[in-house]
Parts: structure tokens; C-alpha cells; sequence
């Protein structure tokens, strides 16, 4: 039985096997990158940045694809507009080279794109509410 407040998930021998190499191998990076000290809170991590994706892209999907993605900027194909728009920040806040903005479809969806934010936070930047940014150096 598992602790209050906890369930039990079943997988596959091959998934569990998969997942605990990468543990294994990786863990003290894991750990200091996502702060998770064991393997069920790594699960649990990979689990919750993979939902927090798929609810972002299936809101906009199909209308936006990722190009490409960098720790401080992501290229996405906007497919309404047949366009291709690059995101990064600019003067503390996310900025799309597309719309001009910091306010668009674009920077939301970025937003909610969790390698953009660790990458974000990684140069030193830390998130207000909304989509400001601001520097800890």
C-alpha cells in the first residue's frame, strides 16, 4: 500500500528500465536542476513538465509548432499566419520578432513551455506574474 496521499502507477518492465538508467546515470544533475531527490519525484517531475506541454500545445495546436528550442528563446511555426516567429526576452520580458509584442499567442505559448523557463532562470532571470522577467544578477 502506498503512503497517504500517494498511488500506485503500473508500468512496464521496459519503461521502468528506461527511466531508472536515466536516473542512474543522471542523478546528481536531476537533482540540482529539478530539485527532486528521488526516482518517484523524478517520475513525477517528468510526468508533470510532459502534461504542462501537451495542455499548452493542444490549446494552439495544430496553429504553432516548435521549430527549435534554446534555454532563452524558441523558434515556432505559426501555421494561421504561414509564418515563422522566434521568442526571447527582451527588456525583461518575453518578446515575439513576429508580432512585435509581448503580448501575443506566441510569447504565452512559450511561456508555458517549461525548458524555456528553467533556461530562463538559468541565465539569472526569474519570473514575476504574467510574462516580466527580471534579472537576479
Amino acid at each position: 500500500m502506498p503512503a497517504k496521499g500517494w498511488k500506485t502507477v503500473t508500468v512496464s518492465d521496459q519503461v521502468y528500465d528506461y527511466f531508472w538508467e536515466r536516473w542512474s546515470e543522471n542523478r546528481k544533475k536531476i537533482i540540482l536542476k529539478h530539485g527532486v531527490s528521488s526516482f518517484s519525484g523524478y517520475l513525477t517531475r517528468i510526468l508533470y513538465d510532459t502534461m504542462r506541454r501537451d495542455e499548452a500545445q493542444s490549446r494552439f495546436a495544430p496553429l504553432i509548432d516548435i521549430i527549435d528550442l534554446f534555454e532563452d528563446r524558441v523558434v515556432l511555426r505559426d501555421a494561421r499566419k504561414d509564418r515563422i516567429a522566434e521568442v526571447f526576452v527582451r527588456n525583461g520580458q518575453l518578446y515575439c520578432n513576429l508580432c512585435e509584442s509581448s503580448e501575443c499567442v506566441h510569447t504565452g505559448y512559450s511561456l508555458a513551455i517549461p525548458e524555456v523557463v528553467e533556461g530562463m532562470q538559468k541565465k539569472g532571470y526569474r519570473v514575476n506574474k504574467g510574462k516580466s522577467w527580471t534579472s537576479s544578477k
